[in-house]
């Protein structure tokens, strides 16, 4: 089974406006509301595939409720932890001239209640693929991962982390299969400015020996680099115009994942989850059957 989890799942409340006008109203001309988070998008993706997956974190409030009742909708099943107070955030984003978005900080977890994502874990097995993605409220702490990971790390566990900083980081002394910091966060990490393909792939081939199995540094509008632990570069992109960059790394990691499992062939699974990253760009929402089924490598 592949479990993916989100620890502060959203509702995404995206409205189309024109010119942001600060200290005025102002209206939108069309509406939509969604399930956001990370993992959750990854278990999206994988539906597309006709992948099956289980979707584990926490949700609270009349929004966690919404959340479940649209995963049960999209067939994904989850195993979301009910918290007792407060509700699951709201992010408001707003799509005109300029992006803007409003993110919540979502509901207080008690150790009890982490305690309830851990046993999860406690209960996976040979085979399965665990998919660490999104940052975590400041409330937890950012060894959460690390536990996790530590939990599963002599079970033959397939692991991916799609983190940030420290939360990420935390992670490398229990070797995931995969991590997937973009451009910024690279940068951020080793705090650096990267100016070349050369520089990217150093700092990639840092993680590998702090102790990352496979790099994925992606970078926007030129691809993604994957750096793996031969030591081995690769560069793929796709040209085309990007409308959407809202869980195109979700996508890619999704995409990746799918295609491991599938022929086992790391270089593979790269290209392909470049390609399915790119649907996403070049989409409006994550990308739907039909999109993936044009995706040639």
């Amino acid at each position: 089974m592949i479990y993916t989890v989100t620890v502060n799942p959203s509702l995404d409340y995206v409205m189309n406006i024109g010119e942001l006008e600060t200290g005025l109203v102002n209206r939108s001309s069309a509406e939509r509301v969604y399930v956001g988070g990370k993992g959750i998008n990854v278990s999206y993706v994988l539906k597309e595939f006709g992948v099956e997956s289980t979707v584990l974190g926490f949700c609270a409030g009349f929004t966690g409720d919404y959340i479940k009742k649209e995963l049960e909708r999209a067939g994904i099943s989850e195993c979301l932890t009910q918290l007792p107070d407060g509700i699951s955030r709201i992010n408001v984003k707003l799509k005109g001239s300029k992006e803007t978005e409003i993110n919540g900080s979502g509901p207080k977890v008690q150790q009890e209640y982490i305690d309830k994502l851990y046993s999860h874990c406690a209960g996976m097995r040979s085979g399965d693929v665990m998919v660490l993605a999104g940052n975590v409220p400041s409330h937890v702490s950012p060894e959460i991962y690390h536990d996790m990971l530590d939990m599963v790390y002599d079970k033959n566990v397939l692991s991916v982390v799609d983190a940030s900083g420290k939360l990420l980081t935390d992670t490398l002394d229990r070797h995931p299969f995969l991590i997937k910091p973009n451009i910024y966060e690279l940068q951020d990490l080793f705090n650096v400015k990267c100016d070349s393909l050369y520089e990217i792939s150093s700092y990639a081939g840092r993680l590998v020996e702090m102790g990352a199995r496979n790099v994925i540094v992606s970078m926007d509008e030129n691809g993604a680099m994957l750096v793996n632990e031969t030591g081995s570069v690769y560069c793929e992109a796709r040209k085309g115009q990007a409308v959407n960059s809202t869980g195109a790394g979700d996508s890619l990691v999704a995409g990746f994942i799918y295609k491991y499992l599938e022929c086992g062939d790391i270089e593979k699974a790269f290209r392909f989850a470049v390609a399915v990253g790119t649907a996403a760009a070049f989409s409006e929402g994550l990308p739907v059957r039909e999109d993936l089924m044009k995706i040639e490598i």
